[in-house]
């Protein structure tokens, strides 16, 4: 099996790494490297709802393949916004055999936190005392035990094969 993925701030990259040491995989590549075989392991990062725009891009070059998708988002992955992420992803990949997708915490870049803090407070996305508690505690994600996780998804995969 093969990993593939995109990343901007680091998250993916960093979930990406862990999964293909962990488990031992064939290749990790960057998006948009598709790998010939059948079986790919998709890390992408959550932007608006959504996968990324460089891995909606491959979309239709892993139609009829089997995939697994983890995706990173600042966001709780078990909020109302995760579960719209969730059916947002398995929209857009409907015509590949999606064998799972799974959310995994990930931090929030800085730069996305400078630009929250220079919002008008009225706006949804101003830089909250609550906000800035929350990102305070998840700026290390992914860690070792969201790789874990992730990984232990794609081990139950292998066992009921």
């Amino acid at each position: 099996m093969n990993i593939i993925y995109s990343s901007v701030s680091g998250n993916t990259k960093k979930l990406a790494m862990g999964l293909f040491n962990k488990l031992n995989l064939e290749s990790i590549n960057e998006i948009p490297y598709i790998p010939k075989n059948n079986s790919i392991i998709i890390a992408c990062w959550i932007d608006k709802g959504f996968p990324d725009s460089k891995t909606l891009k491959i979309v239709s070059e892993v139609e009829n393949r089997d995939i697994f998708i983890f995706a990173t988002l600042a966001a709780s992955p078990d909020s109302k916004h995760g579960e719209k992420c969730i059916e947002n992803i398995k929209n857009k990949f409907s015509k590949s055999n999606i064998l799972g997708v799974k959310l995994i915490q990930g931090s929030l870049s800085n730069q996305m936190i400078e630009y929250m803090e220079s919002l008008p407070k009225e706006n949804i996305h101003y830089l909250s005392d609550e906000k800035r508690k929350r990102y305070k505690q998840i700026k290390d994600r992914p860690n070792q035990n969201d790789i874990d996780y992730a990984a232990s998804f794609i081990n139950n995969l292998e066992v009921s094969k």
